[in-house]
């Protein structure tokens, strides 16, 4: 993608980036940040041994910060969290751009995470929750995601404010819980 660093390969625009273009990155070890990072064309699917899907950021570990990102356009996952018997906790996902990504925006499996003030938008499924115990998940903006939002299978997570947080409405200001922006939210709140 030549809109970051310039034409890097100097062949002008005989080749343009595509979803799977390279791997991604793991998050593994005792902690890691990605802040202020863009992470485009990640998840190449692979036959190895075994049918390898790769998102474009693996937490393997926990004390793991993603913060003020961009992590569009990957062919897979955009955020995922490990499935193995290490469960993933103090993941903190905030103020990222979550788009575009083949299959799931952030999706949360075995961890404990707060998943706070993120653009989750026209992935195909915005976020799935496998088995996440205790993840916070508000003020969050899910728009155009291809076949729906959210949704969580055997999951204890809270998709409000852990807890009350005071805002302004209207010219006033209000004291309450906050949970997310649903684009496809068609009932009436009290």
């Amino acid at each position: 993608d030549d809109s970051y660093a310039g034409d890097t390969n100097g062949d002008g625009i005989a080749t343009i980036p595509a979803k799977g273009d390279w791997g991604g990155i793991a998050l593994a070890g005792q902690e890691g940040v990605l802040n202020h990072v863009v992470i485009k064309y990640a998840g190449r699917t692979y036959w190895d041994w075994l049918y390898q899907l790769l998102p474009a950021i693996h937490v393997l570990t926990p004390n793991v910060q993603i913060s003020n990102s961009v992590i569009s356009d990957n062919e897979y996952d955009g955020i995922r969290t490990s499935f193995g018997t290490l469960i993933p906790s103090n993941i903190i996902i905030e103020n990222n751009t979550v788009s575009r990504n083949g299959q799931y925006g952030i999706m949360l499996g075995n961890a404990s995470a707060r998943v706070v003030g993120n653009m989750i938008s026209e992935n195909w499924r915005g976020m799935y929750l496998v088995a996440s115990l205790g993840s916070s998940i508000y003020l969050n903006n899910f728009v155009d995601n291809t076949y729906g939002n959210a949704s969580s299978l055997t999951s204890t997570s809270s998709w409000h404010s852990p807890e009350q947080l005071t805002y302004i409405y209207n010219g006033n200001s209000h004291t309450n819980y906050l949970g997310n922006y649903w684009d496809d939210y068609s009932e009436t709140d009290a």
